[in-house]
């Protein structure tokens, strides 16, 4: 049986911290977790035959910033749709409403420059 990957991502997304849960230890511990199994996902998709450039085209476009933040920083790491990540995180880098977010894409696109 195939995992669903895009709604796994989604809902360990879900989990991340944002602005408002940081100060938040059970939230921290949440998403800690989170991206240990984000990390896992990002493996499995790549050792599979699974259409991930698909899955992470779809992530990209989702709703949630935080999405598409995970899924521009894991695509840059594995080497696809890098344009289209890079994109997407100079958006999210000036126009999230999650400080947070701002931030992260902000690393992110400094890191992989």
């Amino acid at each position: 049986m195939m995992m669903d990957y895009d709604d796994t991502f989604v809902k360990l997304c879900e989990q991340l911290c944002s602005k408002d849960t940081y100060s938040d230890e059970s939230k921290v511990k949440a998403h800690n977790s989170a991206m240990k199994e984000l990390a896992k996902l990002q493996n499995d998709m790549r050792n599979t035959d699974n259409g991930s450039v698909d899955v992470y085209g779809q992530l990209l476009v989702h709703k949630n910033d935080m999405v598409k933040l995970t899924a521009a920083a894991q695509c840059i790491q594995v080497g696809i749709l890098k344009q289209k990540s890079i994109k997407i995180l100079k958006r999210l880098s000036r126009d999230s409403q999650d400080s947070i977010c701002r931030f992260d894409a902000e690393m992110i696109l400094k890191t992989y420059r």
